[in-house]
């Protein structure tokens, strides 16, 4: 009997280890020479799309209120506001020396829903940076002229028309207003998705991105704001990783080698969180900063811990990172045991503080265990008296969240705390 339940208890601890972490992946992503790929990242799904980053040169917002367009950036187009523009002046010729002298709008590098279209936005007030909501018609009505330029190829001016019955309605043209071309993009074909895609070259939508529950993040080129030789922001060129809206990321500077998760205040739904500063080019070579961490919290509140360990430059596009998964929420309330009645409070505390362990069991002895991310026992006790109240003191343990296993000798029981101090 001692020896089966041995077998049991040693299974049970083995099992509650592994899923509380999962082993360490070594993950590879290319973005082929050149950065050419957008590639799309599932950590869940251990899941990649990779996607021509020239396919596309504008994207509408499917979801949400704001009404984002975005510009492709990575391809290199630059957009400008017309100033004093309005829906009649699209047919007036532009000089493209003006361009110099005009406001340049980037996507935000904060959120997918800041386009750079969406310069002044204020949802709230129906005001969309490219136009202005109808309450009369509920449709979004076009009154801003741009210049779109893709240093090198082409420069075409653009106004978003309007956006009525589901459908982005545009016009764009030569400077001159030759080879004027009418589109829409109608978001009922882009069901599920962040984004819908649009091709200059083709005059056509494009199916680009996922799902928006199939990818966290996306690695590719795009703008951000960086400081010039004079300490400016400006926007610059960069090739990072951003995260879709619905993910959240903390980011952990000398974590990488801390079994200590973040403090849930740290995660933050900025999609250039891991961003493109994780590695800088320093005397003709790649540096890496190999000793922060990043813990990526999917749409399943499923949290990964990266962490970077290569970077192949422009010559290969190619990066390698360490990801784990790290989750431990998904160990609350999972109830094993319908022979056990336990109730833990307080379940946010101090580090070295007590909390109350409230237990009803069918045994007579049980042991109470606190285990980390990684399944290592950081501490346990034996508890004689079942039923009744008990005070758990715990010895000094980092900030994060623990699992707390009450385990009867066959059955066990799992909660969890959290440690912010």
């Amino acid at each position: 009997m001692g020896s089966k339940l041995r077998i049991f208890t040693a299974t049970l601890f083995f099992l509650i280890a592994n899923i509380v972490t999962a082993q360490q992946i070594l993950q590879e992503i290319s973005m082929k020479p050149g950065y050419s790929d957008q590639v799309y990242v599932s950590l869940e799904k251990d899941a990649v799309k990779s996607v021509a980053l020239a396919e596309w040169d504008l994207g509408f917002e499917i979801k949400g209120r704001t009404s984002s367009i975005i510009v492709n950036e990575g391809k290199g187009w630059e957009l400008y506001y017309v100033p004093g523009s309005t829906q009649e002046s699209f047919s007036l010729p532009l000089d493209e020396g003006d361009i110099a002298q005009w406001e340049r709008v980037i996507n935000s590098p904060l959120s997918w829903s800041s386009g750079a279209f969406n310069r002044n936005m204020d949802a709230n007030l129906g005001t969309y940076g490219w136009g202005e909501y109808d309450p009369s018609t509920h449709a979004v009505k076009g009154n801003a002229v741009y210049v779109m330029k893709l240093v090198g190829t082409m420069t075409k001016k653009i106004m978003i028309t309007a956006l009525v019955g589901g459908k982005y309605m545009f016009r764009y043209a030569n400077l001159d207003g030759t080879e004027e071309k009418s589109s829409e993009v109608a978001k009922s074909d882009f069901d599920g998705r962040n984004f819908g895609y649009y091709s200059f070259t083709t005059g056509d939508v494009v199916d680009h991105e996922p799902d928006d529950n199939q990818w966290d993040m996306v690695f590719g080129k795009y703008v951000d704001y960086a400081q010039d030789p004079s300490g400016n922001e400006v926007p610059y060129s960069v090739t990072g990783i951003r995260t879709n809206g619905s993910v959240t990321v903390a980011k952990v500077p000398n974590g990488a080698a801390s079994n200590s998760m973040p403090d849930i205040s740290a995660f933050s739904t900025n999609i250039n969180t891991i961003g493109y500063n994780w590695k800088s080019f320093t005397g003709g070579a790649w540096i890496l900063d190999t000793t922060t961490a990043y813990y990526v919290k999917n749409q399943n509140n499923k949290i990964y811990k990266i962490v970077f360990k290569s970077f192949g430059g422009n010559a290969t596009g190619t990066t390698t990172f360490m990801q784990q998964d790290v989750t431990v929420t998904s160990l609350a309330n999972n109830d094993i045991s319908e022979n056990q009645s336990v109730v833990i409070f307080p379940s946010i505390l101090q580090s070295g503080n007590s909390f109350s362990l409230q237990l009803q069991s069918k045994k007579d002895v049980v042991s109470v265990s606190i285990i980390d991310y990684t399944g290592k026992t950081l501490f346990s006790t034996i508890l004689t008296s079942v039923d009744t109240l008990h005070t758990i003191t715990l010895p000094s343990l980092p900030i994060g969240q623990y699992a707390v296993m009450i385990h009867d000798g066959i059955h066990t029981n799992v909660k969890k705390i959290f440690i912010y101090q």
